[in-house]
């Protein structure tokens, strides 16, 4: 048993030297291009991770850029109806917050996402490796700034697009105050047009609840209002128009107490010469008709002759 121990042994330690060997002589008669090759498949996998983590951020800033951009826009052309509506002064932080983001917007960070490409190289020289290797770090160096252009760029962006929302909020609550007040003293408009200014009041409440701007909830509240107060107004300009025409087609007194007429006093004349009344005649009787004077007479013979 011994023996056999023995020569199991000594067989594991040949076979360890003979690999060990095997490994010499690889390492010895290996090209050192392939080290650098599999290292330079290395970095360009991490360039390649990096690049996309530069992408996805200009990603994020552009898609800020352009809300930013919509809401400036959509403030110079709202803002200025919604500050006729409101007193003076109720503007002046949201136009502030307004002018910074249209500063930022319209100077945005200058950043331009690297391209990398291998190209041809000869795999087995280490001259060509070493030069493709010294690209990749090149524009791994570059990276980090511009990744942090980016992402400053956009939290000053973000920041100041925060503070022009959060601006709006008490611009919103005034004209909603506004609204309320002109729903109840625009009493002559039907009803249909003080429900649809109440709406969009409502809708303007609830959108910057939400965390929205609320400008275009803020346009419809306007809109509204001003339809509100074409329609009060029309009503009002027909029930005066009515008042007039009926004072104008009817006898109105001017005194509540009836007036007397006055009785011309006779003239002089008129006086001394009065007019005679008439006198009364007798009217004659009436003529009998052939037929009775015929009657009469014979009636009369018989008593003559007796």
């Amino acid at each position: 048993m011994n023996i056999v121990s023995v020569a199991v042994s000594i067989l594991a330690v040949l076979v360890l030297v003979a690999a060990a060997s095997v490994a010499l002589i690889q390492r010895a008669t290996a090209n050192p291009a392939d080290d650098a090759m599999a290292s330079l498949r290395e970095r360009e996998a991490e360039l390649t991770n990096e690049i996309d983590q530069l992408r996805t951020a200009m990603d994020l800033y552009s898609v800020s850029l352009e809300s930013a951009r919509a809401s400036t826009v959509a403030a110079r052309d709202v803002l200025p109806r919604v500050g006729e509506r409101l007193s003076p002064g109720s503007m002046n932080d949201a136009q502030s917050a307004q002018a910074a983001v249209e500063r930022l917007a319209a100077q945005p960070a200058s950043v331009s996402l690297p391209a990398y490409s291998r190209g041809s190289i000869n795999e087995r020289s280490l001259v060509d490796v070493g030069h493709a290797l010294d690209k990749v770090r090149e524009i791994e160096n570059s990276l980090p700034d511009m990744m942090a252009a980016v992402r400053d760029a956009r939290a000053d962006l973000m920041a100041a697009l925060t503070t022009f929302r959060g601006s709006l909020v008490p611009v919103g609550k005034a004209l909603q105050t506004t609204a309320a007040e002109r729903v109840a003293d625009a009493s002559a408009a039907d009803e249909s047009f003080r429900a649809a200014v109440a709406a969009a009041s409502g809708e303007l409440g609830n959108v910057q609840a939400a965390g929205g701007d609320g400008l275009a909830e803020m346009s419809a509240v306007v809109a509204a209002l001003g339809a509100l107060d074409v329609e009060n107004q029309r009503v009002l300009d027909e029930r005066r128009s009515g008042t007039e025409g009926t004072s104008r087609g009817t006898t109105v007194p001017r005194s509540t107490s009836p007036s007397i007429p006055r009785v011309p006093s006779p003239t002089p004349s008129a006086a001394a010469s009065p007019t005679p009344a008439p006198q009364a005649t007798t009217p004659p009787d009436p003529q009998p008709l052939p037929s009775e004077s015929a009657s009469a007479s014979a009636s009369a013979s018989p008593s003559a002759s007796a």
